[in-house]
């Protein structure tokens, strides 16, 4: 070997044991570790630098089983548990989220809404949600809002589900429906939708 080559091997050398060292007093990192999970950024270091480039490997694929712990039937099941223990028709909160989030619990669309039953942020805390992309929680927080625009609206359902779509400022108590097409388009989807689970 070279003394170029040498000299070059040992500045690598150097390189890579000054990235891996976290922060002052942390030590150096193993870079062979076979219980890390390395993740390369083009972000700037600003001293997040130990989040951006490594995660413990049990805790990458703890958030990938998350992802998959739920399908189609495990959703139905938990939405249904929810919807009865707030004295709602498990079908029509099925069908809330099914035509929100077709399921799934980690979307958020380009409005902002999140999760399962896609709450707005400040829709979700005023329900107690804290997680939204946490099925539970989402199902929790939708079911409560579903409950509360029911009582709202005198338990008329399509002013209800126009509510959750449109929010209450565009929904007037004993009203016709907006002239909104989203929302007008919501309320028969949620509609058939409940009368597809209600034949399951």
């Amino acid at each position: 070997m070279t003394v170029r080559r040498f000299l070059g091997a040992l500045a690598v050398l150097f390189f890579l044991q000054t990235l891996v060292a976290a922060e002052a007093g942390d030590g150096p990192r193993i870079i062979n570790d076979r219980n890390t999970v390395w993740h390369f950024t083009n972000l700037v270091p600003d001293g997040r630098e130990r989040y951006l480039i490594e995660e413990q490997r049990n805790a990458a694929d703890a958030r990938a089983e998350q992802r998959l712990a739920f399908g189609h039937q495990e959703m139905i099941g938990l939405i249904s548990d929810v919807a009865l223990r707030h004295g709602l028709e498990p079908e029509l909160l099925c069908a809330v989220a099914w035509t929100e989030s077709r399921f799934r619990p980690y979307v958020t669309s380009p409005m902002g809404a999140q999760g399962l039953m896609q709450l707005m942020p400040q829709t979700a805390r005023k329900f107690g949600v804290r997680d939204s992309m946490n099925p539970q929680e989402s199902a929790e927080g939708g079911a409560r809002y579903m409950r509360f625009l029911m009582e709202m609206y005198d338990n008329d359902l399509e002013l209800a589900l126009a509510a959750y779509n449109a929010g209450t400022g565009a929904v007037r108590k004993g009203r016709p429906l907006p002239r909104n097409l989203e929302t007008i388009s919501f309320v028969r989807n949620v509609l058939t939708m409940r009368d597809h689970f209600r034949n399951r």
